[in-house]
């Protein structure tokens, strides 16, 4: 098992409370909201025909780059230009995967 990323490795925190203006009650809900998105999308990216990816990967994209995961929105986007890419898809994978741990430690529950 890999260790976990450092939050700022995954996660643009100045980003974030940019966005939220520093309330952490809202940095919370966003996240957590975003984790379940996250998850969604890529569990739908497993089970649609090759032709719909690009969509779902344009709104993985967008909502990554909300909330500061630039990684991910950078893997979302090499998908979304190339969707039958098995190595993207990948990417994509590994960087949610890097992704929920930091999301618990900025919403405070965990590590």
């Amino acid at each position: 098992m890999k260790p976990e990323a450092p939050i700022a490795q995954v996660l643009d925190l100045a980003h974030l409370d940019r966005q939220t203006m520093g309330d952490a009650g809202l940095r919370a809900e966003i996240l957590a909201l975003a984790q379940g998105e996250f998850d969604e999308l890529l569990s739908q990216l497993d089970a649609i025909a090759v032709s719909e990816r690009a969509g779902l990967a344009h709104r993985l994209k967008g909502a990554a780059r909300a909330i500061g995961a630039f990684a991910l929105g950078d893997a979302a986007q090499a998908l979304e230009a190339a969707p039958q890419d098995p190595a993207s898809m990948l990417r994509l994978a590994e960087r949610v995967t890097e992704l929920r741990p930091a999301l618990l430690r900025a919403m405070g529950r965990g590590g």
